[in-house]
Parts: C-alpha cells; sequence; structure tokens
C-alpha cells in the first residue's frame, strides 16, 4: 500500500515576518523579545523536568526503604504472635 503524503502539500510555514506588534516598537526588537520568552519558557520547562527527575529518583529510594521497614515490622509482628501463640 503506497503511502500518501498529498495531505503535506498545503502546509503553510510561518516566519517571524508574521509577527505583528505595536507601531512604535521596531519589528527586529520585537522578534528578539519573542525569541527571548521562548528560550526562557523552555529552559523553565527543562529545570522542571530535571526537577521531576530527581523527587522521581528520590521516591525510588524512599519506597525502598519504606518497604524494608515495613517488612521488618511484619516480621516483627509475626514472632510476637508466634510467642503468644506459644504462651
Amino acid at each position: 500500500m503506497p503511502l500518501n503524503y498529498s495531505k503535506w502539500d498545503n502546509i503553510e510555514l510561518s516566519d517571524d515576518d508574521t509577527i505583528e506588534g505595536h507601531p512604535n516598537i521596531d519589528h527586529a526588537s520585537l522578534v528578539r523579545w519573542k525569541q527571548q520568552a521562548i528560550h526562557q519558557e523552555r529552559e523553565e520547562i527543562n529545570i522542571k523536568m530535571q526537577n521531576w527527575k530527581m523527587e522521581i529518583e528520590m521516591n525510588k529510594k524512599l519506597i525502598h526503604k519504606m518497604k524494608q521497614v515495613t517488612n521488618k515490622q511484619q516480621k516483627t509482628i509475626i514472632l510476637h504472635t508466634q510467642r503468644n501463640k506459644q504462651e
């Protein structure tokens, strides 16, 4: 079955010339501000992603520790119940 690429024939590409702003602000400054805002937003997203990855790693370690504590407590409970049955 051949692939149909016709949907890509009428794609409209945008560029910086489509940015419209206030007549008292020169176009180059406006484009620079828009680009700066985009880069800042991307940087903020990257920082958030790094923080989430760190949180995930911390949570994995915490889960492991919590499982260890829970298992130890369960063993202690089992030992106490066995002792109480023997008495």
